[in-house]
């Protein structure tokens, strides 16, 4: 299998650089994720064991339906 390159980050005009940025220090589940989160809108996340190996990704704060406002949504919830 050949390893492929991700060279655009932009999907439907939202920039997702920052999730293939392997600079940025993961944060625990141990920590307070309100410091880092913001208090509104939508995430996406990934949970990796101690040995760095990728085991989970999710979504939050999605809201009741696709039309819940953007500053309606909970992304801690």
């Amino acid at each position: 299998m050949n390893k492929q390159t991700v060279t655009e980050t932009n999907i439907a005009g939202v920039d997702c650089g920052k999730l293939f940025d392997q600079s940025i220090n993961p944060v625990s589940f141990c920590e307070d994720p309100r410091k880092i989160i913001r208090n509104y809108g939508s995430i996406v996340y990934t949970i990796l064991n101690r040995s760095g190996q990728w085991i989970y990704v999710g979504i939050g704060g999605l809201g009741q339906s696709p039309t819940t406002p953007l500053k309606k949504r909970n992304p801690v919830s």
